[in-house]
């Protein structure tokens, strides 16, 4: 076996050993030369979109940088180009690399905000499911294909406020202004302040499933 990035040596080398010796020992030496080359792999690189974003909405908007041995100032790929084409059959998003240099590489998701939806994201390597939008040292060895498969979950959640009068419930009031705030960061303000319909509603969208929001009234 040569060592990495080398060719091994066919055949059998003849290295005989002198029939002189020095302090008892009998000592052949040789020099073995081999050439160096540059071995290749495949990377391929999947996307699921779910939630309230479509596939085609996330054509041309979502973007990966890959940095590694055949990329060292790292390569931006678009989904919906540069080779990053949907596959109907699999419901992905697929790119595949050929005959990369082999070595380690980082893949990063650089953008993943569609027209203010709330994402998850996700990666799976050798089985492994990861939450992020990072991932490093994925290692992509000679003459074998490395899958990293990548999902974004636009999938978002939505509050409707109703504002009624209270001697008369079925009486709505518009013009009422809300503004919500997130449980979870303090009290940090969400979106911006809506207002009530004509219908006495004002509907906050794009929000986080499972998270608990507190709501104002800052105006009547």
């Amino acid at each position: 076996q040569a060592p990495s990035n080398y060719d091994a040596l066919t055949g059998r080398i003849a290295i005989a050993i002198p029939s002189t010796t020095v302090d008892g020992v009998a000592t052949a030496t040789k020099t073995i030369e081999n050439t160096k080359t540059q071995t290749t792999g495949t990377l391929q690189l999947t996307k699921t979109i779910k939630g309230s974003v479509t596939p085609a909405e996330a054509s041309g908007e979502l973007k990966f940088t890959i940095t590694g041995p055949e990329y060292p100032n790292g390569q931006l790929f678009t989904l919906g180009s540069d080779g990053f084409n949907y596959d109907s059959a699999s419901g992905k998003y697929i790119l595949t690399l050929e005959n990369i240099k082999t070595g380690s590489y980082t893949i990063t998701e650089t953008t993943k905000d569609i027209a203010g939806n709330e994402v998850t994201v996700q990666y799976t390597i050798d089985g492994t499911t990861t939450a992020g939008d990072s991932v490093s040292g994925v290692t992509v060895v000679k003459n074998e294909t490395k899958v990293v498969d990548f999902e974004d979950d636009y999938t978002s959640g939505k509050i409707v406020i109703t504002k009624v009068d209270g001697a008369d419930t079925n009486v709505k009031l518009s013009g009422a202004k809300f503004q919500l705030y997130d449980a979870a960061s303090g009290g940090n303000a969400v979106g911006t302040v809506q207002t009530t319909d004509a219908n006495g509603q004002a509907t906050f969208t794009g929000l986080s499933i499972g998270t608990t929001y507190y709501a104002e009234e800052t105006q009547a």
